[in-house]
């Protein structure tokens, strides 16, 4: 049986790890909204994800931007998805290199 202080320290890896990899995904989220000119629609649509306080809501976002409550209901779905794509491929990617040592 280990002890009770390595798993902690484990566990801490790991969180750290999986806030660092989400931390590296919404970067590069960023810079693909950045680049296409939507970063004002990332800034709010980030605003959405889980654990943000203060979010505004999707009817505040289409007021802000001009769009509507379902165009903006779109834009974060795709934001989502993405952001899923990304998340998965940056795992992917940590995980072949970890098998390779």
């Amino acid at each position: 049986m280990e002890p009770a202080d390595h798993l902690s320290a484990d566990r801490l890896y790991e969180r750290r790890w999986a806030l660092t990899l989400m931390e590296q995904v919404l970067r590069r989220l960023k810079d693909e909204y950045r680049t296409a000119g939507n970063a004002a629609l990332f800034d709010l649509l980030k605003q959405l994800l889980p654990d943000e306080p203060g979010a505004p809501s999707r009817a505040e976002i289409a007021a802000q931007l001009g769009m509507t409550e379902n165009a903006v209901r779109q834009a974060f779905h795709r934001f989502r998805h993405r952001y899923q794509v990304l998340l998965r491929r940056r795992n992917q990617s940590h995980c072949c290199h970890c098998q390779r040592y």
